[in-house]
């Protein structure tokens, strides 16, 4: 990255210089052709755009899906969780259940407070 750094610095100050906006310098050729200057500057915007490429290569940019904040969420307090609920509230989930995962063994229905 530091070398690719490096050309282009290189090839920036030499646009400048056949641009006219620095002085001449004896360790870059200069052309008169526009045909040239403009290949260059094309070349010069193709490893500036080759930069990038190598960062996001190794470092991407995280996007977010969901631009708004968060809502507050929905609690479904009558669905299933650790809570306990009455027998027959019980019977009502294990015979309205969309999946056979549910057992019907009433030794999985676990009794509080009620005796045995």
């Amino acid at each position: 990255m530091v070398e690719l750094w490096e050309r282009l610095d290189h090839f920036d100050k030499w646009v400048h210089i056949l641009q006219g906006k620095l002085p001449p310098d004896p360790a870059f050729p200069m052309f008169e052709d526009d045909y040239r200057l403009y290949r260059l500057k094309h070349n010069l915007i193709d490893m500036k755009r080759t930069q990038y490429y190598l960062k996001d290569a190794y470092k991407p940019q995280i996007h977010f899906q969901k631009l708004d904040h968060p809502k507050p969420q929905f609690y479904d307090w009558d669905g299933a969780s650790a809570y306990w609920i009455p027998y027959d509230k019980w019977n009502w989930r294990v015979t309205h259940s969309y999946t056979s995962k549910v057992s019907t063994n009433l030794k999985d229905y676990e009794v509080r407070g009620e005796g045995d």
